[in-house]
């Protein structure tokens, strides 16, 4: 964990906490009361986990998600929060730097992602567990700077190239290097509305294989009149919800800079997958796992 500072403190995390929550809630962070329980704003657990996520990379501290529905208040949290840092937790996902040499090779798997191979055996022609999401782009897109700016995704994050196999002692993730990004244009200006929804249904229902790849597949249909469909299916042992929001971001800087031809400037990441794993690993290990066996 890191050591208390200036910037680690009650006032400066009860202050977050506030702007946060007016983010969340597209109001004045003054309407926000600091003894008032969250959850009298209305927060869900989608909110909590965004709360907490935000605490853990801004200030290296771990909260649980339920405190923030519990209804404590902005104070009470700050205080929670501020009694961890000063008990020098176990660092969190997040707030430490990546580990050198743990972005390739064959690593372990989470338990969440044991729990979504393990699925994947029961039932491989599946599509329970894919994630697809379509786009519509207005106006006309550059289909070389798309595929450049996914392919660039795809190397810049290890999980969007790892193959999960199995092991002499259970499953193993295996980082590749050197993976081209599974993308396809189709002309889409000779199908009817009808046929291209079918089209776009259909790739949210292709099954992936787990061993084999690619676990992301990107669908690109033209229409030079009705604009473009951006078609995204992945399965859900490489992303979740969370870390769409962060490919979305990532990919219209990209976009942005190969198609208007200067270079993308993205900051190097700190941390993969495969440093979360290590981490759990460790944690589990000690006597919050002895506590958590305990409990379940």
């Amino acid at each position: 964990a890191r050591p208390p500072s200036a910037g680690r403190t009650v006032e400066a995390i009860e202050q977050w906490l506030r702007e946060k929550l007016a983010s969340l809630l597209k109001i004045d962070p003054a309407r926000i009361d600091a003894d008032h329980p969250v959850t009298s704003y209305g927060i869900d657990s989608l909110s909590a986990v965004e709360i907490q996520h935000g605490i853990e990379t801004e200030f290296g501290v771990e909260l649980q998600t339920e405190l923030f529905l519990q209804g404590l208040s902005i104070a009470q949290l700050s205080l929670r929060a501020m009694s961890a840092i000063s008990a020098s937790p176990v660092p969190v996902a997040g707030s430490g730097e990546r580990t050198e040499g743990r972005g390739s090779g064959e690593h372990p798997l989470s338990h969440g992602q044991r729990a979504l191979w393990f699925l994947h055996r029961l039932a491989a022609e599946s599509s329970t567990y894919n994630v697809t999401r379509a786009l519509q782009i207005v106006g006309d897109a550059s289909v070389p700077a798309l595929h450049a700016a996914f392919q660039t995704l795809v190397d810049r994050h290890a999980s969007l190239r790892t193959r999960y196999l199995e092991g002499n002692d259970g499953p193993v993730q295996r980082v590749e290097e050197g993976e081209p990004v599974s993308f396809c244009s189709t002309d889409a200006s000779g199908l009817n509305a009808a046929l291209l929804d079918a089209l776009i249904v259909e790739e949210g229902l292709k099954p992936f294989d787990l061993a084999v790849g690619p676990l992301l597949r990107v669908r690109l249909f033209t229409d030079s009149i009705r604009g473009c469909i951006l078609v995204l299916s992945a399965h859900h042992i490489a992303v979740d919800l969370w870390s769409l929001g962060i490919l979305a971001r990532e990919l219209v800087v990209l976009y942005e800079s190969y198609a208007g031809g200067t270079p993308a400037a993205l900051p190097p990441l700190r941390i993969e997958y495969s440093d979360y794993v290590g981490w759990e690993s460790t944690r589990l290990s000690g006597p919050h796992g002895d506590a958590l066996w305990e409990y379940w």
